[in-house]
């Protein structure tokens, strides 16, 4: 017996009809779905086919299956009752399996609710001429191959970072910090920190690919960032968020002043909040990691390498030689502190800043140090083929939840340093790590396009498609938006192609 389908008609991204058919006559449900309009231009067809039940799981299992979400429908079963969820309404609506079972289950009554996957076949039918257009889906989304990594592929993905990040910035500089496409709103929340990140892609977008409306853009931004939290804390001037002074912000704040135009207008700005560092900084290489409370010492594999990088580039710009030396006390100590307990998110901000040190100082331990972090970070990559294809390539340990969920910010800013431990490789002349860091740094480029807002297949429940073309994903099954995956992506990029990583695998 044929399963249940699910047809479903949206008009600019708005659901205007859905209809199930448990006996399987998709033409029945289609027809049904269609009325008796013209289907204008804008209307998509989501057509969803139940091939066979899956294995029969509680809900306590279903809040671990991740995979499942945006490829199966979900069907749920309490007392007499039952209802379906089609996969791509599960994309639309961002919500998770297990908040599906918790909407579901009767509270008052407590009744036990039967939840069992379907394994589906999703297709998206979007208007062409007088027919239909009809592409398969995997997770609401088509799979980007790795072949398809090309440099011309790339500059797209990059082209669309950067498009997103100017088409949202408001007249006075401000970039939202957090959008949910399903809903069409931006959150109320913010992150100081992670907003810098995106004043720092912008500026490297205009460095390095001579992008005056970028620089433009990121001159706003930090205006607009400086005059909201630029505070005096202490011997120097923090960003200051809610009471709090972060370092690693302090630090970012540093970089983006590093790159903005006509530095010099800045100067005061840019002593400030090295001075804030510095005031961090302790005789043998630790960081105090908040300024504000100050008996804060959190966040040691973030905070820290962000204030290394800022300290090192500020010592590259400014020749200033007891600078370099504190920077390499403060590698040396950390590399002892990380060696005791390691963690992903420890790696890329040390590989940046102790590759930018060996560029100053020719110290070889730096290399050997940035070769033995990345060796590491390449098995927290998701490579094997059996995995569902559109994660192949994000950085992501499932036995390892300590390390954190998978995330579009992870794998870009683990990319970031993975090619400057490329760069460093191909100085050194170690070949093999080289071409290990290149197929890394491809699989990882494949990650983040399948996660970035393409077209109107990705986008076909999506109203407001300025506000999210361009961006990337948190994941492939959660489609929320935020700043710092989009700046990580670009800085990533900008990265990549600065170093001909691409062009020099192809020879």
């Amino acid at each position: 017996m044929p399963g249940p389908v699910y047809v479903a008609k949206r008009v600019h991204g708005t659901l205007r009809e859905a209809r199930w058919r448990s006996d399987g006559d998709v033409l029945a449900a289609l027809s049904a779905c269609l009325g008796a309009d013209d289907a204008p231009r804008a209307c998509t067809l989501e057509i969803c086919v139940c091939l066979a039940p899956g294995v029969v799981s509680g809900s306590a299992r279903l809040r671990t299956e991740r995979d499942a979400r945006g490829r199966d429908t979900l069907c749920l079963d309490r007392a007499s009752d039952r209802r379906w969820i089609a996969p791509t309404r599960t994309i639309a609506t961002n919500r998770s399996i297990a908040r599906e079972v918790e909407r579901y289950a009767d509270s008052e009554k407590n009744r036990q609710v039967t939840a069992a996957h379907l394994a589906t076949r999703s297709f998206l039918a979007t208007r062409a001429g007088t027919g239909w257009h009809v592409t398969a889906l995997y997770r609401g989304n088509t799979v980007a191959p790795e072949r398809a990594v090309t440099t011309d592929l790339v500059t797209s993905l990059r082209d669309g970072l950067r498009t997103w990040l100017l088409t949202n910035q408001t007249h006075d500089g401000d970039l939202p910090y957090k959008y949910w496409p399903s809903r069409g709103e931006r959150a109320r929340s913010n992150n100081v920190l992670r907003q810098l990140l995106a004043t720092v892609a912008l500026f490297r977008q205009g460095l390095w690919a001579g992008d005056q409306e970028a620089t433009d853009a990121g001159q706003r931004h930090l205006n607009a960032v400086l005059n909201a939290t630029y505070r005096p804390v202490g011997r120097g001037h923090a960003i200051v968020q809610d009471g709090k002074a972060k370092l690693g912000a302090s630090a970012i704040a540093g970089l983006a002043l590093l790159d903005a135009p006509g530095v010099g207008r800045d100067g005061d700005a840019l002593a400030g909040v090295r001075d804030a560092v510095l005031t961090c900084f302790r005789h043998d290489g630790r960081f105090r990691t908040f300024l504000l409370p100050d008996a804060r010492t959190d966040q040691q594999n973030f905070y820290p390498g962000e204030a290394l990088l800022f300290l090192v580039r500020y010592a590259g710009a400014t020749g200033d030689g007891r600078l370099v030396e504190r920077c390499l006390t403060s590698l040396r100590w950390y590399a002892h502190w990380h060696r005791r307990a390691r963690n992903p998110a420890f790696v890329p901000w040390h590989t940046m800043a102790a590759a930018a040190l060996h560029d100053l100082t020719a110290v070889r331990w730096l290399a050997d140090w940035v070769f033995e972090m990345s060796d590491w970070l390449l098995a927290m990559q998701q490579s094997d083929h059996d995995l569902p294809a559109d994660v192949r390539g994000r950085f992501y340990r499932p036995d390892r939840p300590d390390f954190g969920p998978p995330h579009a910010a992870s794998t870009a800013v683990y990319l970031e340093g993975l090619a400057e431990a490329w760069r460093l490789a191909a100085r050194c002349g170690e070949a093999d790590r080289r071409a290990r860091y290149s197929h890394a740094l491809r699989l990882g480029l494949r990650a983040l396009r399948q996660l970035q807002f393409v077209d109107e297949t990705d986008m076909y429940y999506v109203s407001h498609r300025g506000r999210v073309a361009g961006a990337l994903r948190t994941e492939v099954y959660d489609n929320t938006i935020r700043i710092d995956s989009v700046a990580h992506g670009l800085l990533a990029v900008l990265s990549i192609q600065r170093h001909g990583i691409l062009e020099t695998c192809r020879r």
